[in-house]
């Protein structure tokens, strides 16, 4: 079971990585990253054999300034699924940019 953290500051919002030798499943849970000064870090997740997000899942990242959303990386191994769930990059702002999501 996975907690919750939070650092505030001017900063590069921090990298997640994620890795599960067979599965990795998330129900309703959310991994996100996100920065108003600067770049939000991006997002890796890697699963030997399967992913799956199910009942409002959520991996995100945003920047809400300046900065560049981060990447989301999802390595499902042999097979992702998705229901009722959301993977985005969002910038805010004109200037920034969200990554690629893959």
């Amino acid at each position: 079971r996975a907690g919750h953290r939070r650092f505030d500051g001017a900063g590069k919002g921090g990298n997640i990585g994620v890795t599960a030798s067979r599965t990795f499943e998330s129900n309703g849970g959310t991994i996100s990253t996100a920065a108003s000064l600067a770049d939000a870090g991006s997002i890796a997740i890697s699963a030997g054999q399967s992913a799956r997000l199910d009942n409002g899942a959520t991996i995100s990242t945003r920047s809400t300034g300046p900065g560049n959303a981060g990447g989301i990386f999802i390595n499902g191994g042999r097979r992702f699924e998705m229901r009722n769930s959301a993977v985005t990059a969002q910038a805010d702002l004109v200037v920034a940019r969200g990554h690629a999501v893959r």
